[in-house]
């Protein structure tokens, strides 16, 4: 059982530190990683000089990028085309749909034939 959670323990550990989410910015050269308990990020120097690179350990709930999830600035559109009804089957057609789709009633046998 001891082997059991050092295993456990281990693979928590590779699941919190390792990241799965690299994103990079083309235009500037800077990138972004993201695990469960840290997330870094490198913004080049527009001036030439040392490149600002940030480290955020436990960056629980730090992400400014993602909205809010109950937004105040909800805004919800609809479209101004309405269903048009279904035109009703004609007469013969819906007969022959409810023929097929009745079940055939058993023919009750005969009874015993008198003498």
């Amino acid at each position: 059982m001891n082997k059991f959670f050092k295993v456990l323990g281990a693979a928590a550990l590779i699941a919190g530190f390792a990241p799965y989410r690299v994103e990079t910015d083309e235009e500037t050269g800077g990138w972004k990683l993201k695990a469960l308990l840290w997330q870094a990020s490198k913004k080049p120097n527009p001036e030439g000089g040392k490149d600002d690179i940030t480290v955020n350990i436990f960056s629980f709930g730090k992400d400014e990028e993602e909205p809010h999830l109950f937004s105040e600035d909800l805004e919800v559109e609809y479209s101004g085309k309405t269903a048009e009804p279904e035109e009703p089957a004609a007469p013969a057609e819906a007969a022959a749909a409810e023929e097929m789709a009745e079940p055939a009633e058993p023919e009750e046998p005969a009874g015993p034939a008198e003498e």
